[in-house]
């Protein structure tokens, strides 16, 4: 009996068949229906393996959603969480939602053009009420470059006519990020431009702010931020 067929068993001789022991229970039998009768030890185990983080993946998303409908949205902030929905699915995207904190409901979904990968996030407030687009980049910023990079930052934002590039020091993540209000209602029309324009703003930025990011720096650069470095130490040791 290899390790699929194990689990099976077991959650089969359980009595407490509840809801939850069921679900794993179904993707279990049909992963077992896709492997076939005779698969490898180390085929069974790679498919217990997903098939518990589907599993548990599944289970995170009802519970996100739980929360979303035990929430006292109020009507303006439901048809705002419509609107986005419709645009999602017209652009054929797959998203989660989920409620980081109590009165804020979120969006998020990966995209990829150009093979750059951006992690999009949108974000709805109810007070005040706000609409902000996060798109995150998949690298982070190393400590010891922080300075040229937020140097970069602050130049590349001085172009930018909607939004700006984030450094969060928290985390080191960097992002560009848009925040419009929605006191008056969200547009379908006005929501697209915004979302896909904080897209190609990202991704237009996307090169150098990884160089920057990570330490990839022309001779040039490199000359300029040891030449700035040198008289600022020289400053600070006055």
């Amino acid at each position: 009996m290899n390790k699929l067929q194990a689990e099976i068993a077991k959650l089969e001789a359980e009595t407490d068949h509840n809801e939850v022991n069921e679900l794993l229970l179904r993707m279990l039998y049909a992963k077992a229906e896709e492997l076939g009768e005779d698969p490898s030890d180390e085929e069974a185990e790679e498919a217990v393996n997903q098939v518990k983080t589907d599993w548990l993946m599944q289970l995170l998303r009802r519970k996100r959603v739980q929360d979303a409908e035990d929430y006292d949205w109020d009507e303006d902030t439901r048809e705002n969480m419509a609107l986005i929905r419709s645009v999602f699915e017209d652009m054929n995207v797959r998203y989660r939602e989920y409620v980081p904190q109590q009165g804020i409901y979120a969006f998020e979904l990966g995209l990829t053009t150009d093979g750059k990968k951006l992690n999009m996030k949108v974000y709805l407030e109810e007070d005040p009420k706000v609409c902000r687009i996060d798109a995150v980049y998949p690298f982070q910023a190393e400590p010891e470059f922080v300075y040229p990079l937020c140097q970069k930052l602050v130049a590349e934002n001085y172009q930018r006519r909607y939004g700006a590039l984030q450094y969060d020091a928290s985390d080191n993540e960097l992002s560009y990020r848009y925040s419009f209000s929605v006191k008056h209602g969200l547009y379908e029309d006005d929501f697209r431009g915004a979302f896909l324009a904080v897209v190609a703003s990202a991704h237009a930025s996307y090169d150098v702010v990884k160089q920057y990011a990570v330490g990839r720096f022309r001779r040039a650069d490199r000359e300029e931020i040891i030449c700035k470095a040198q008289k600022l130490i020289i400053e600070l040791d006055q």
